[in-house]
């Protein structure tokens, strides 16, 4: 992001035609040639996000729409080349079927992956109750810095799934019967953020609605 907006363009620019070379080449290398092709798309991918400009909203919607789409697509390139189960780690608002700012996130990686998968797909959210984490202070770059959360507010969902005597747990919510189903589709936000500037800030966020009613939920109180 340190380069100018035309020479991130043009740089993008030439990975995709790089990429394009090397796929028309496909059928010609076996394994190596697979590896080969999607380390040329991970470039290319990456190369092609890079080029949002952080001065305009517009810009930075569809740039995180596409970054939760490639990861998505990468994702299951892995699946379907080992054939196995896998398991991916990433924030909530990645993993969830809606975002909870969807303004800035149109569509998620799982929902992409849901899209993929159907019901093959199962994403999992984490919360806590109250403790400490390591997250950068910046959205691009900055330095791992050491966050503390204080304990949750009454009757927001951690406050109420600490409650659980178990000090962690998982909760499998995709059969949870009618009360439960209605106290997990209420939207209860919890934001935590570390800010220096608009751009700077390291954030946790609760699991939204859509997350919780159909994944499990983890509660604890982890430390540094």
């Amino acid at each position: 992001m340190k380069k100018p907006l035309v020479e991130r363009q043009r740089l993008a620019t030439q990975a995709q035609r790089a990429l394009e070379l090397i796929s028309g080449l496909k059928g010609s290398g076996g394994d190596a040639f697979d590896w080969a092709e999607q380390n040329a798309r991970s470039i290319a991918q990456t190369t092609k996000f890079l080029t949002l400009n952080p001065e305009d909203p517009e810009s930075n919607a569809a740039a995180q729409r596409f970054r939760d789409e490639v990861m998505a697509q990468n994702v299951s390139w892995w699946q379907r080349r080992t054939g196995q189960k896998v398991l991916l780690s990433a924030h909530n608002d990645h993993v969830a079927y809606v975002a909870s700012n969807p303004e800035a996130y149109s569509k998620t990686q799982g929902s992409f992956l849901r899209d993929t998968m159907g019901k093959n797909y199962l994403p999992i959210g984490f919360t806590f109750n109250q403790g400490s984490f390591l997250s950068k202070d910046a959205a691009l770059g900055g330095e791992w810095k050491k966050f503390t959360v204080p304990a949750a507010k009454p009757g927001s969902n951690e406050a109420t799934l600490d409650k659980v005597r178990y000090r962690n747990f998982y909760l499998d919510a995709r059969n949870a019967p009618a009360p439960v189903r209605a106290w997990l589709n209420t939207a209860r936000p919890r934001s935590t953020s570390a800010r220096s500037s608009p751009r700077s800030r390291a954030t946790l966020r609760s699991p939204s609605p859509s997350t919780s009613s159909s994944t499990s939920t983890r509660s604890g109180r982890p430390t540094s």
